[in-house]
């Protein structure tokens, strides 16, 4: 299972897909408004409930700020992500 999604200090697109022959198949995807979270990974947590088990083996996140050392402040909120929590959180890693 794929994780995508594109976080912004507005808004948060967050979509899981499949993997196919014929390409990705769309499982579930929801846009949340950033700011009824306080972090990003209460909203993963929320996105994530009741598919604990999705086998997510691939994450790809577009971040609205700058990403060094696998570490992220977002520029227009107060999110803080890094690729360690990230890959706890959906057992990717």
């Amino acid at each position: 299972m794929i994780l995508a999604g594109d976080i912004g200090g507005t808004k948060t697109d967050l979509a899981l897909f499949h993997p196919s022959p014929a390409g990705l198949k769309l499982v579930r995807e929801f846009s949340y408004q950033s700011r009824d979270f306080g972090k990003f990974d209460a909203l993963l947590t929320h996105f994530l409930k009741g598919d604990r088990n999705t086998g997510i083996t691939k994450v790809c996140l577009g971040v609205a700020g700058p990403v060094q050392n696998g570490h992220c402040r977002m520029t227009n909120g107060s999110w803080e992500m890094d690729e360690p929590s990230l890959a706890r959180q959906t057992h990717s890693g």
